[in-house]
């Protein structure tokens, strides 16, 4: 939970639910540093996908709809300082229906 009356923290991280099985994992790092976020644990099946990173280069910056990478660990991202990075929750492959 982040100190909001403290001025030295830089990072924001949020879990939008659009649906029971869709989300959204938003991190923002507004500090000189590179930070390491821990990410909510999923129920089994679901994996991470990244969807955008600002603090990547081109063409592992953005990526079309359906084209996201599986993100290898499930527990932590980190992200580079004054970038944001955007985490969708998919059915890992061989799992759908399940």
């Amino acid at each position: 939970m982040p100190n909001w009356a403290d001025p030295k923290e830089k990072q924001l991280a949020c879990l939008i639910h659009e649906a029971e099985k869709h989300a959204l994992w938003l991190m923002f790092n507004a500090g000189a540093e590179t930070v390491d976020f821990r990410l909510p644990a999923l129920p089994p099946g679901d994996r991470w996908y990244r969807a955008a990173d600002t603090g990547r280069q081109v063409p592992q910056d953005l990526f079309p709809v359906g084209e996201e990478p599986l993100w290898e660990d499930p527990k932590a991202y980190r992200l580079n300082p004054r970038s944001s990075a955007m985490l969708l929750v998919r059915r890992a492959p061989g799992t759908e229906g399940k």
